[in-house]
Formats: structure tokens, sequence, C-alpha cells
């Protein structure tokens, strides 16, 4: 979220420093804040994601108050959907073709760990960085089948 943020930020100031200003500069702006929290929105993310991504919302970011804290309200409400997320009345995240973003790595890995413990820990730490963080019972069945059938 850090990094969509950052981007977003820096096309501003660019657009500013190329000389966009008046009408268009608004439009750009209420542009980028609605791409912004809709995507936030899409997104669940954990409480220090959503505190770091916060305290890049300062005064010298390119929105006025009003529009930080509209992002500030649409990061809030994926920190919640983020815990609801993990609760036992809801679905969790299914992907049934985790295998398809299996680098080298960790295709190496899954050949070649003879730990189970260290190669979980591994896929682990892979799956939260491509947002998967509490996948559904079939997602879990399709990560056993390959390791298995590897």
């Amino acid at each position: 979220m850090e990094g969509m943020l950052k981007a977003s930020f820096a096309f501003i100031d660019a657009s500013i420093a190329a000389g966009t200003n008046g009408d268009r500069l608004s439009k750009l702006t209420h542009d980028q804040l609605q791409s912004l929290k809709a995507n936030i929105g899409r997104m669940s993310n954990d409480l220090n994601d959503a505190t770091c991504a916060i305290a890049l919302i300062t005064d010298t970011c390119p929105f006025d108050a009003e529009q930080r804290a509209e992002l500030v309200a649409a990061m809030q409400t994926t920190v919640s959907v983020g815990a609801r997320v993990c609760s036992a009345d809801s679905k969790n995240q299914e992907h049934l073709h985790t295998y398809n973003y299996y680098t080298e790595s960790i295709w190496h890995a899954i050949l070649n760990t003879p730990d189970d413990e260290e190669l979980f820990k591994t896929l682990i730490d892979f799956f939260h960085k491509i947002g998967l963080r509490y996948p559904s019972e079939p997602t879990k069945k399709v990560v056993i089948a390959t390791i298995l059938a590897a």
C-alpha cells in the first residue's frame, strides 16, 4: 500500500513540476484520490501496513485535509475488513492456482528442502508476499497436493 501511495504522490508532484495547474490539476488530484480509494478498498491490510501507509499521509502530501481524511478512512476500513477475514464466520481467501506464482527458488525449496518445517516457513513467507494470508481449505489442499506431486 505504501508503494501505491508514494507512486501516486510522486505522479501528482511531477505533474505540478511539469506545469499542471488549475482545473487540470484539480481533476488529476481527484482522479488519483478515487483510484487510490478504489485500490485500497480491494485490499485487506494488517494493522502494521495500514499504520505505515497512514504515516505517509501528512501535510506535505499533494492532497488537501479533506482528501487526506478520505484516504485515512479508506485505509481504516481495510483493517476492519482484514480483521473479519480471519474470523470463523467469514470466507477465507481462495486461490486454487498458487503454483502458477511459484518462483524458481520456491520450486527449488519444494524439491530440495528435507525439513518440512523449514519448507512451510518458506512457503508461508512467499504467500504473505503475494497477499495470501488466510487461505481457504481448498487452497491449502492445492498447496499440499503440489508439494506431494513434486
